[in-house]
């Protein structure tokens, strides 16, 4: 396996399509197969297994800041989900336990199955990790979900989005995608970056599946309630899908599971592991190493 460098981006000045390519250079590429789907892997590092499933509209790139840091503590894997990115589309019809067990299927294809593996799901992908985490299946180490709406409790409501397909120019595109990713993604639109609405202009063209549908009825909720694992969640302060209802979700947690422990990250948004990468990743790893600490700002 290829060795993760000290750097994490060798020119943070470079184009967006250079950083891509040179974090991607830096992981094993894998692919697996079952039941009609090819799911595109990457792995970076050595350590214990941590597998990290991305949102909707994402792939793995919605890791982009956070895979090499990780990688000196973990086995990082992270999949394009089917529907999404480099992979095929799940076979119909598709809920969360049927992708949940794609994954799983393809983690033994792998040989990650047998051991036990940390599963953090942001966003839609937190339904996902709670099915894998739910399913009896794996050994789930724990379960962290990140900037997890699918809960049944009270959320702020988000504007439409502006449709970027309805654009005639590649730069009117553009300007939509960074409206859309201040609308939802990011809260401060100083650090809507090139990186960052490249990476959304490339992951909202790929996805092949509705991943309302999956949500709908909101799964997660019920499944935190079975989930034999410690569990943890990050938000961020000013996640637009919350508004003022954070309250909410960290009392469900703690119903769930006394002594879950729920950390706010202050001066981001709902994509906080990228907004706010230093210090998503210094409280993923202490969530994931079990070492004592504040539980909100």
């Amino acid at each position: 396996m290829r060795e993760t460098q000290d750097r994490d981006i060798t020119d943070p000045d470079g184009s967006p399509e250079a950083i891509v390519a040179d974090i991607e250079n830096r992981c094993v590429r894998l692919s697996t197969s079952h039941a009609n789907c090819r799911i595109v892997w990457r792995v970076w590092g050595r350590g214990p297994t941590l597998l990290l499933l991305h949102g909707n509209y994402g792939s793995w790139t919605h890791w982009i800041r956070n895979v090499l840091p990780l990688s000196r503590r973990f086995r990082v894997i992270v999949p394009d989900m089917p529907g999404f990115g480099d992979s095929s589309p799940p076979p119909e019809p598709y809920d969360a336990q049927s992708i949940a067990e794609l994954l799983r299927a393809g983690l033994f294809e792998l040989g990650e199955g047998a051991g036990e593996v940390s599963i953090v799901g942001f966003s839609f992908g937190t339904t996902i990790a709670g099915a894998l985490a739910a399913s009896g299946t794996v050994r789930p180490r724990r379960l962290v979900i990140i900037s997890s709406g699918s809960l049944g409790v009270r959320r702020q409501q988000i504007p439409p989005f502006v449709s970027w397909r309805r654009q005639p120019t590649a730069e009117l595109q553009q300007e939509a995608h960074r409206r859309n990713l201040a609308m939802m993604m990011i809260s401060n639109p100083d650090r809507i970056d090139p990186l960052a609405v490249h990476l959304q202009a490339q992951n909202t063209r790929r996805r092949s599946i509705q991943a309302e549908r999956v949500t709908a009825g909101n799964p997660l909720r019920e499944m935190l309630f079975r989930i034999d694992a410690p569990i943890a969640g990050i938000w961020a302060r000013n996640d637009a899908t919350i508004g003022p209802y954070m309250q909410d979700r960290i009392e469900l947690l703690a119903d769930a599971q006394p002594g879950a422990r729920a950390v706010v990250i202050p001066d981001a948004g709902h994509w906080v592991q990228y907004e706010a990468a230093e210090p998503f990743n210094r409280v993923l790893t202490d969530l994931l190493g079990d070492k004592p600490g504040p539980d909100t700002d």
